[in-house]
């Protein structure tokens, strides 16, 4: 079964961490994230693809388990058009061929 909400639950994990260098209570992140998901920049991508279709992934590039949400999120959004927001900045374009600059967007504290 497919969890279509991960990235929500990623945001919610995340800012809501003590290590988090602006952390917020889990009320707060909700708050945000309702308000945030009702914006015209939210599109809701479904979540179709495989991770095994090397077309979209260069599994050459794939080092290790931690890369793997990081690399589906990026292989979805550039299937779709979009740009994957995210914290991390160690996300590679190189594991997804057909991204470009504009599909990763690093937010930095």
């Amino acid at each position: 079964m497919r969890n279509p909400r991960i990235t929500q639950n990623g945001y919610l994990r995340i800012v809501t961490q003590e290590k988090h260098p602006n952390a917020i209570s889990m009320q707060a992140a909700i708050k945000t994230l309702s308000q945030a998901v009702t914006t015209p920049d939210h599109e809701f991508l479904s979540d179709d693809i495989s991770l095994l279709n090397p077309q979209l992934v260069a599994h050459e590039h794939i080092r290790g388990p931690k890369q793997l949400t990081d690399i589906y999120l990026l292989a979805l959004s550039v299937s779709r058009g979009a740009r994957f927001v995210t914290f991390d900045d160690s996300v590679s374009r190189v594991t997804v061929p057909q991204a470009t600059n504009g599909s990763l967007h690093v937010i930095r504290p």
